[in-house]
């Protein structure tokens, strides 16, 4: 389950805006998809902030840590540098040094080999009324559910 399950529920359903059938592409939809990804990042990282955590980078381990795409457009959306780690078992062990509570500096990125991938600040302003519409968007299927559940 996602974080945003937190505050809306495992009932929370992906919604598509924008696109235009006659005209959009698979790569469209594609993109749409890693957009969303990295947005509702942006929705976890921000509840975190509301209660008090600040970030100044995100590591990013696994699958999407292969796909350059989804990295910038993270950066980009959440405003931080997004590293990648080197290795391939990086979820592994991120999970053993949480278990045994052995997390040190060299530990939490940043070391050789680390990929850094900054935020592309000319696109800034788009992806904030991206998230704007994200989070309206959101709002707007909580408003429909009520609908059907005769609210």
């Amino acid at each position: 389950s996602s974080g945003i399950n937190a505050e809306y529920g495992p009932a929370l359903r992906g919604m598509v805006s924008g696109l235009e059938l006659s005209r959009d592409t698979l790569l469209d939809t594609y993109l749409a998809a890693i957009q969303a990804l990295a947005l509702g990042v942006r929705f976890v990282l921000d509840a975190l902030h509301e209660h008090g955590l600040t970030f100044t980078k995100v590591l990013v381990s696994g699958g999407m840590a292969q796909n350059e795409l989804y990295l910038v457009t993270l950066a980009t959306v959440i405003k931080l540098p997004v590293e990648v780690p080197p290795g391939n078992n990086m979820m592994c062990a991120g999970s053993a040094m949480l278990g045994t509570g052995n997390i040190t500096c060299s530990q939490q990125g940043g070391g050789s080999g680390t990929a850094v991938h900054q935020p592309i600040t000319e696109l800034a302003l788009f992806y904030d009324a991206k998230y704007r519409v994200y989070r309206e968007m959101t709002n707007d299927q909580l408003k429909y559910r009520g609908i059907m559940e005769g609210k």
